[in-house]
This record gives C-alpha cells, sequence and structure tokens, in this order.
C-alpha cells in the first residue's frame, strides 16, 4: 500500500475540482467587490507571490488582484493532488 498517497480518499480528486469550479463561479460574482481588501497574505505566501509574481502577472482571471492569488495557488494544488491521484493508480495497477 502506498502510505504517502493513503490519506486521500479514492475520488477526492474529483471532488477538489468540483469544490473549485464552485468557488471560480462566486469569485466571478464577487470580483471587483471590495470584500476581498481584508485578504492579507503571511510571511509564507508573501514570499511565495513574490517567486510567482510573472505567473501572477501572466494569469488575471479577474479584475481582484487577490482572486488571481488565489485562483492561481489553488490552480498549483489542483495540479499536485492530480499528480498525487495518478501515481497512486499507477502504483495500484503495477501491484
Amino acid at each position: 500500500m502506498n502510505v504517502a498517497a493513503s490519506w486521500l480518499p479514492k475520488n477526492s480528486f474529483w471532488m477538489h475540482c468540483m469544490i473549485f469550479i464552485l468557488f471560480q463561479f462566486l469569485f466571478i460574482y464577487l470580483d471587483g467587490a471590495k470584500i476581498w481588501k481584508w485578504f492579507q497574505l503571511n510571511p509564507l505566501g508573501e514570499w511565495l507571490y513574490t517567486k510567482l509574481d510573472m505567473l501572477f502577472r501572466l494569469f488575471q482571471f479577474y479584475v481582484s488582484p487577490e482572486l488571481n492569488r488565489i485562483s492561481l495557488v489553488w490552480i498549483i494544488v489542483l495540479f499536485i493532488h492530480l499528480f498525487i491521484t495518478i501515481g497512486r493508480s499507477l502504483l495500484q495497477r503495477k501491484k
């Protein structure tokens, strides 16, 4: 059994994608609203923002920079989750 990915439920990637899509619709609805001004990054988030600044400038989905940051980081997390899911299914096929 693969211990590294055993903590993830079997269909969690698809649930993660659906939650991401639902939040994107919410972001479209709230884009440009002043509610996102309370969102402040911690020191780790600031470091990540400086390292990924080129990506943040490249992918501008929304008017609000806070929503763009949240969406881009979430996309990165989705790709990591996808790679874990693919790796787990490949390891299970080998057995």
